[in-house]
């Protein structure tokens, strides 16, 4: 943990195919963080106040690290309930090398507006 980095659950480079399935996640910095990571599925899960955004999906390298591939892709979120209460988006998408197309999908999902008006925010180079 560094100060404005905790983070209530956290799958790192080159995880594939993680299920995060019915948590419910509060008051952390993020409440899920998938970093350098695909294929997984965030699932029914409650995320309540945690201060920088419920959901933060971060691809920090280009393609691979060696044999593992730790590109951001393919990642499907559904069914999950997202409450920020300190103004930032619920959901932040963010790559460091390119485009964010193609991230993940997401349905069934809600999302409260009540505190913060932006659903997600998107940072890319291009």
């Amino acid at each position: 943990y560094s100060a404005g980095h905790g983070v209530g659950i956290y799958v790192d480079e080159g995880a594939t195919g993680v299920s995060i399935f019915s948590n419910t996640v509060v008051d952390a910095d993020y409440g899920i963080q998938l970093h350098n990571s695909n294929s997984s599925v965030v699932d029914k899960n409650t995320l309540f106040s945690n201060r920088k955004s419920q959901l933060w999906l971060l691809e920090q390298l280009t393609a691979r690290s060696g044999a593992v591939d730790t590109r951001v892709y393919g990642n499907v979120v559904t069914g999950n309930r997202f409450f920020p209460t300190e103004g930032g988006a619920s959901v932040l998408i963010e790559s460091l090398v390119g485009s964010t197309a193609g991230f993940a999908s997401f349905q069934g999902n809600v999302y409260s507006t009540l505190l913060s008006p932006t659903i997600v925010a998107e940072v890319s180079p291009t």
